[in-house]
């Protein structure tokens, strides 16, 4: 059959027809484009959402920081806290003002959290309202002491506008027990109450270069001349933290924090120490009451670790084991992970035993708009921007950790003891050397710092020596400075330990390992020999390995290694003999010794 065909005058009426025709298949495209469109336009609506929510957010804190608060944080506690007093008379001891530290929490910010503007206010958590609510506070707090006229204000709120109280919020990934946070909170309602009569919150933070502050003077704007900002020790995050939450509380020292942090170490290194309860003698005997892991991705993959991930995720595990079960006195510290993994991987680690905190998403938009970020080294993550951030985000972290606490049906807050004494198991439970025979740690915040420091602790356990010395040297870095150090060829030194009072289960050393000539091509041999005179043996049960001193890396690391004697454990009453043997080319360099139960 012929088609016919259309001339132009029939075509439109033809392409009617295959309309008609085709009416169902067209009308089904158009409701998939149509069914499209809409999606696409509830995707960015939503992105418009929250794009404008951010910026309502930011907005609000503008406004908080240019406008003054009506009254100050401080002012509120003390408030609060009048008031609480009137009603019970001593929050310490009165039990019906057990949770007066929750009231204080909840009354200090009244109605001032409704007045911050914007109709997605209640999508805030509370601490993120009481945030927006006393920011301008925060900025004011956050005046370094070295800079009396507040010079870096403007540049401060520059980067504090950027930090959303719900950016801060999400990063939250986990909360720790109640009863860890209770006795937190009870150690702040003491201090608040009475400054002189209990202590302060003892906080130990660990960490590796960026925590104990490499880098935390580069900003995009001058310090004062002669300022201490400089000084990694009055610049890094940990001191800033310190100052805020004191200067927040109205100048109470309501915080006193220890910073462990030490480059060239990992999560590994410290845990035997804190098992062990090995600590400065400036947080002895009590211990911390927080320890915050502040270790990041860098300091572990120096370590040379093929799963970064992996590697945080086994040492955290362990980490948090060991510090669970380490006080001899009474309950364990809170811990507090602060974790730099962009993507979340860590977020399973600790859950419902640490406060995490998983700060690299809004740290990144904090430390983007300081100019002077693009000129911090590699090795480190930032600057002094970024130390701020983080003092900031802590800050919130905790407050968070107590507004949770004080809403949950766990507030319980235990009254003060009659007496602030540790309730330790023994009598030297506490001392420097905690649970073990033999313990010592060299470097700025361990048991020991100079050479004499180590001579006089070795000296009453030694019967050989031969060449190695207590020394220093600043080549291997201020942290590593001081140590033990095999000075001549085949330098050996022999520890004779009778009657042990403890038992021996494990060996944990701390050594440098380095890529330097001096040090590269050295090698020790330890030796732990055991007599059980209890079981009536005259054998003596030697146990031995061998500890390299090289290092691939162009750089210095503090090197722990941990032995598990099990079978071989020497029991209390044992005589006990420990020896070092350099059986390398070069020398040899020992940070740290812990004979430990």
């Amino acid at each position: 059959m012929m088609r016919r065909r259309n001339s132009p005058m029939s075509m439109s009426g033809t392409v009617a027809g295959r309309r008609r025709r085709g009416g169902r298949k067209v009308s089904t495209t158009l409701l998939l484009l149509a069914v499209a469109a809409i999606g696409l336009m509830a995707v960015q609506q939503g992105s418009f959402v929250s794009n404008l929510r951010g910026k309502r957010e930011k907005h609000r804190q503008v406004i908080s920081i240019t406008g003054a608060s009506k009254e100050s944080f401080a002012l509120a506690l003390r408030t609060a806290l009048d008031t609480i007093r009137k009603t019970h008379g001593d929050p310490t001891q009165d039990k019906a003002a057990g949770a007066a530290i929750c009231s204080v929490l909840s009354s200090a910010v009244s109605d001032t959290a409704s007045t911050s503007g914007g109709g997605d206010d209640n999508e805030l958590s509370i601490a993120a309202k009481r945030w927006t609510s006393y920011v301008a506070d925060v900025l004011a707090a956050s005046k370094h002491p070295d800079d009396p006229k507040y010079s870096h204000l403007e540049w401060t709120k520059s980067l504090l506008v950027e930090l959303s109280p719900s950016a801060m919020a999400r990063a939250l990934a986990s909360q720790p027990p109640p009863k860890a946070v209770a006795r937190v909170l009870q150690i702040v309602r003491n201090r608040l109450y009475d400054a002189e009569k209990y202590p302060p919150l003892r906080v130990a933070v660990l960490g590796g270069a960026e925590t104990e502050g490499q880098g935390c003077d580069i900003a995009s704007v001058p310090l004062p001349e002669g300022s201490i900002m400089a000084n990694p020790t009055y610049c890094s995050w940990p001191y800033r933290f310190e100052q805020l939450v004191n200067n927040l509380a109205g100048g109470v020292k309501l915080v006193e924090v220890t910073n462990l942090a030490e480059d060239g170490t990992d999560t590994a290194f410290m845990t035997p120490l804190l098992r062990n309860w090995i600590y400065p003698q400036s947080l002895l005997p009590h211990g911390p009451a927080i320890i915050i892991n502040a270790y990041t991705s860098k300091d572990y993959s120096s370590y040379g670790a093929v799963s970064v991930k992996d590697t945080e995720k086994n040492e955290m595990e362990a980490f948090i084991s060991g510090v669970e079960g380490s006080n001899p006195c009474g309950d364990p510290p809170l811990i507090v992970h602060l974790d730099d993994f962009a993507d979340g991987a860590a977020t399973t680690v600790g859950v419902d035993h640490v406060l995490s905190l998983q700060y690299n998403t809004p740290m990144a938009k904090v430390i983007k708009t300081d100019k002077a970020t693009k000129t911090i080294p590699n090795h480190l993550p930032f600057g002094m921007a970024g130390h701020l951030a983080l003092s900031w985000m802590l800050t919130f972290a905790l407050g968070d950790m107590a507004l949770h606490h004080c809403s949950s049906a766990q507030s319980k807050i235990p009254v003060a003891p009659a007496v602030m004494e540790s309730k330790c198991k023994d009598s030297d439970a506490v001392d420097a050397q905690g649970r073990c025979v033999f313990a010592f740690f060299a470097g700025p915040m361990g048991t020991v710092t100079r050479p004499n420091q180590i001579q006089q602790y070795v000296a009453p356990y030694v019967v050989e020596n031969t060449g190695w010395q207590a020394t220093t040297d600043m080549s291997t870095g201020f942290s590593r400075k001081s140590g033990l150090v095999a000075v001549e060829p085949e330098a050996k030194i022999v520890f004779q330990f009778k009657d042990i009072a403890k038992e021996i289960r494990y060996v944990n050393l701390m050594t440098l390992k380095s890529s330097a000539d001096e040090w590269k091509d050295g090698r020790a041999k330890f030796s732990l020999l055991v007599n059980d005179k209890n079981a009536g043996s005259k054998d003596w049960l030697e146990t031995s390995f061998e500890i390299e001193g090289s290092y691939e890396s162009p750089t210095h690391i503090t090197y722990h290694f941990g032995f598990d004697l099990k079978a071989n454990a020497a029991k209390m009453g044992s005589d006990v003999i420990f020896r070092i043997e350099s059986v390398g080319t070069a020398s040899f360099k020992i940070l740290g010794i812990m004979l430990c139960s």
